[in-house]
């Protein structure tokens, strides 16, 4: 007779990715609110803001990044995140900022896209680095805040404007928080379409910096956000691995291949502290993710 195999059931696990991004919006919510625990969090909103209706005990999963919001992904009006944004302006900001599109590693963007996720930001993110010939036309984003005027994104197939490494750092430098981990991350899949090495790695580099930075951010000072931040940058360096380090180096790669592991080994210098301050379970979960990001392979690269 054969034996039949149980087929496991449940939703899928959530992907790494997702959960830190989970986890910096949920903690981000906690922030705005005032709140330090789970459970407090759950007794103001049900005490100040019962019509949200957020399930008990629904908040520790966020916080831990378990599951995604129902109906996050297609922005709903009715998701969780969206609700909450209506108590606490910006918060769903966290969520969809495009930042999280740039760090799938797993997907290529072509210049198209990156040139739609830069005019999708504020225009002095964008100005240094956009052409902005084109026509401007007026859009709805984000039904909260109403229409706003943008640079057409279907203009201008060759649209970067060309900089020196110096004037990149300088307009790094005048852009900061997530936004500023945006605009490395365009640049550095724009130096990997151009097959520009330099490019690819100066600012693979800056966004490594840019999450550094983000360390002492106000809203980013929760343990887990702490453990988010370094794994993204663990991201960052497993990438740059796979592109710089691992197949291989002449004369021409080795100054990069340094300037990698250089700071590679700074990041990891800040994980093992980080690490050793952590609650046991929190601390197996960091070290699962760190494995997690060790073993990633980025095919499409």
């Amino acid at each position: 007779m054969e034996r039949k195999i149980a087929s496991k059931r449940g939703r899928p696990a959530t992907p790494l990715l997702q959960r830190l991004r989970v986890i910096a919006w949920s903690h981000h919510v906690m922030v705005a609110s005032g709140a330090v625990q789970a459970d407090q969090f759950e007794r103001l909103i049900s005490k100040a803001h019962p019509r949200l209706r957020l399930s008990s005990g629904l908040w520790p999963r966020y916080l831990r990044g378990d599951v995604m919001p129902q109906g996050s992904q297609e922005r709903a009006k009715s998701s969780l995140i969206v609700r909450l944004d209506r108590v606490y302006p910006g918060t769903a900001e966290i969520f969809y900022h495009p930042l999280w599109e740039l760090m799938d590693f797993d997907r290529l963007l072509w210049p198209k896209r990156l040139r739609e996720i830069y005019l999708s930001m504020n225009e002095f993110v964008w100005m240094d680095f956009v052409e902005d010939f084109g026509d401007w036309i007026t859009v709805l984003l984000d039904e909260e805040k109403g229409p706003r005027k943008v640079l057409d994104a279907t203009e201008l197939p060759f649209w970067k404007i060309e900089q020196s490494d110096e004037s990149l750092q300088v307009a790094w430098g005048l852009i900061d928080g997530l936004d500023g981990v945006a605009v490395c991350l365009i640049e550095a899949r724009s130096g990997y379409l151009a097959q520009d090495i330099r490019a690819f790695v100066n600012a693979i580099l800056g966004v490594n910096s840019m999450l550094k930075k983000l360390v002492k951010d106000p809203g980013f000072q929760f343990p887990k956000q702490q453990s988010a931040l370094l794994i993204l940058r663990g991201m960052c360096f497993r990438l740059a691995e796979l592109l710089i380090i691992e197949p291989g180096s002449n004369e021409k790669v080795k100054f990069f291949e340094r300037a990698i592991r250089n700071r590679r080994d700074e990041w990891e210098a800040q994980v093992n502290p980080h690490l050793s301050e952590l609650p046991r379970p929190d601390r197996s979960t960091m070290t699962r993710w760190l494995n997690q990001v060790g073993r990633q392979k980025f095919p499409e690269w």
